[in-house]
């Protein structure tokens, strides 16, 4: 795949330009990963501005030092470009004032946009925000339990710990409520106690 990824990245494609930097930098070649992430970057590749941001972000890959701010616009053109990850970090960004003014409608607004698309971290991020009433929105315990009964569905760790203790907190019938809105989604037995609807209770 290397050698594939290797012809096409010359050829400027960015997807190849993006998977090339990646597989360098799973192998610890991070000067070599940076300027690939940005060529597939420039090329209009959402993951390549993902991976970009990443190193921007941590000042690695031979991109000079940490830039928060920089960071923060690749991360902004890949959540645009509609992906997941990138408009998670982007909620986050927001939500602490890392690059960026806090905003916290901002925050949530982005943390939607990515627990749409599935991503665990967002559907989690965007469960405390919703648990807290946070970022304009109504707090709200049943939204919360099933943003986390999403997340946990898929086995992320923190949604999974928080439903629980969650789960103590509510009433049958407002766990109910939300069971109803999760119940088919998975197969998880460790996750599925939470969501089967108990009649006459």
């Amino acid at each position: 795949a290397k050698e594939w990824y290797q012809k096409a990245a010359a050829q400027d494609h960015a997807g190849a330009q993006n998977n090339l930097a990646a597989v360098l930098e799973e192998a610890d070649a991070m000067e070599e990963a940076g300027p690939l992430y940005m060529k597939a970057a420039k090329g209009g590749s959402a993951n390549g501005c993902y991976n970009l941001a990443r190193l921007i972000e941590t000042g690695s890959g031979g991109l000079g030092e940490a830039d928060p701010k920089a960071a923060f616009e690749e991360f902004a053109k890949a959540a645009r470009m509609g992906y997941g990850p990138a408009q998670n970090n982007l909620g986050l960004m927001y939500q602490t004032g890392a690059g960026v003014k806090a905003n916290l409608e901002e925050s949530v607004r982005w943390y939607q946009h990515a627990a749409n698309q599935g991503n665990l971290d967002a559907q989690f991020n965007l469960g405390l925000m919703t648990l807290k009433g946070e970022g304009g929105l109504k707090a709200d315990k049943v939204k919360a339990f099933v943003l986390w009964g999403r997340a946990a569905m898929k086995a992320h760790p923190q949604a999974t710990e928080n439903l629980a203790a969650l789960a103590n907190e509510l009433t049958e019938d407002e766990k109910n409520q939300g069971r109803v809105e999760v119940r088919e989604w998975t197969q998880n037995q460790k996750v599925l106690q939470y969501f089967v609807i108990r009649e006459g209770n």
